[in-house]
């Protein structure tokens, strides 16, 4: 989370994911860290401390679905 509260999806990218995005080659699939990250935004259990943030997304090309 950074210092806006926000929750910045690349957190949960993997490696592979974020070389990816940086190069721009739109090769690997970042639909599962987007969905960790909605996940963890919006958790159910409203004692953590993610729940209710908003997600922020770095501007780039990011694949979403199978490439």
């Amino acid at each position: 989370m950074d210092k806006d509260g926000r929750l910045d999806v690349t957190a949960f990218m993997t490696p592979a994911m974020l070389d990816d995005v940086r190069a721009g080659t739109l090769s690997v699939d970042c639909a599962p860290a987007f969905q960790r990250a909605i996940d963890a935004a919006s958790a159910r259990d409203r004692s953590t401390l993610m729940a209710g943030q908003r997600l922020y997304v770095p501007g780039g090309d990011i694949l979403l679905g199978a490439p």
